[in-house]
């Protein structure tokens, strides 16, 4: 990342450098917490403990779940802040644009869409009983 991007430059950078293609979409993605993120984070890039402090998760948690989501593409580090104690914290954004979960007929489908416009599709199919 260059310095004297704007914000919304690196955004695109980083979501144009995104594992998205890689990732796999499982029921893991329908955690509550997952979703919360993913919504928080789909405007305007947030460090771990934005994230944590916003919507309330513990900040260990909360890195454990950013780590294992940009991991499977769902966010990606856009850059990084200045903290209070003089660091620096990376900041995270979505690359999911939409998503959806269907239950329907004994079907469960999980659909979600990537910023770069690519749709990855689960779709599992439960007998029902008579």
């Amino acid at each position: 990342m260059v310095q004297g991007m704007t914000e919304e430059e690196r955004n695109e950078e980083a979501l144009a450098d995104s594992p998205a293609c890689n990732l796999q979409v499982t029921e893991e993605v329908i955690d509550a917490d997952i979703l919360k993120i993913c919504a928080y984070t789909v405007k305007e890039a947030r460090t771990v403990k934005q994230i944590a402090e916003g919507l309330k998760i513990p900040l260990v948690k909360c890195y454990e779940i950013v780590e294992w989501m940009e991991a499977r593409g769902l966010l990606v580090e856009s850059g990084k802040v200045r903290t209070s104690t003089h660091g620096k914290a990376k900041l995270y954004l979505s690359t999911v644009r939409s998503g959806s979960i269907e239950l329907y007929n004994g079907k469960l489908v999980i659909r979600c869409t990537h910023k770069t416009g690519e749709t990855r599709v689960k779709e599992e199919t439960f007998e029902m009983k008579s």
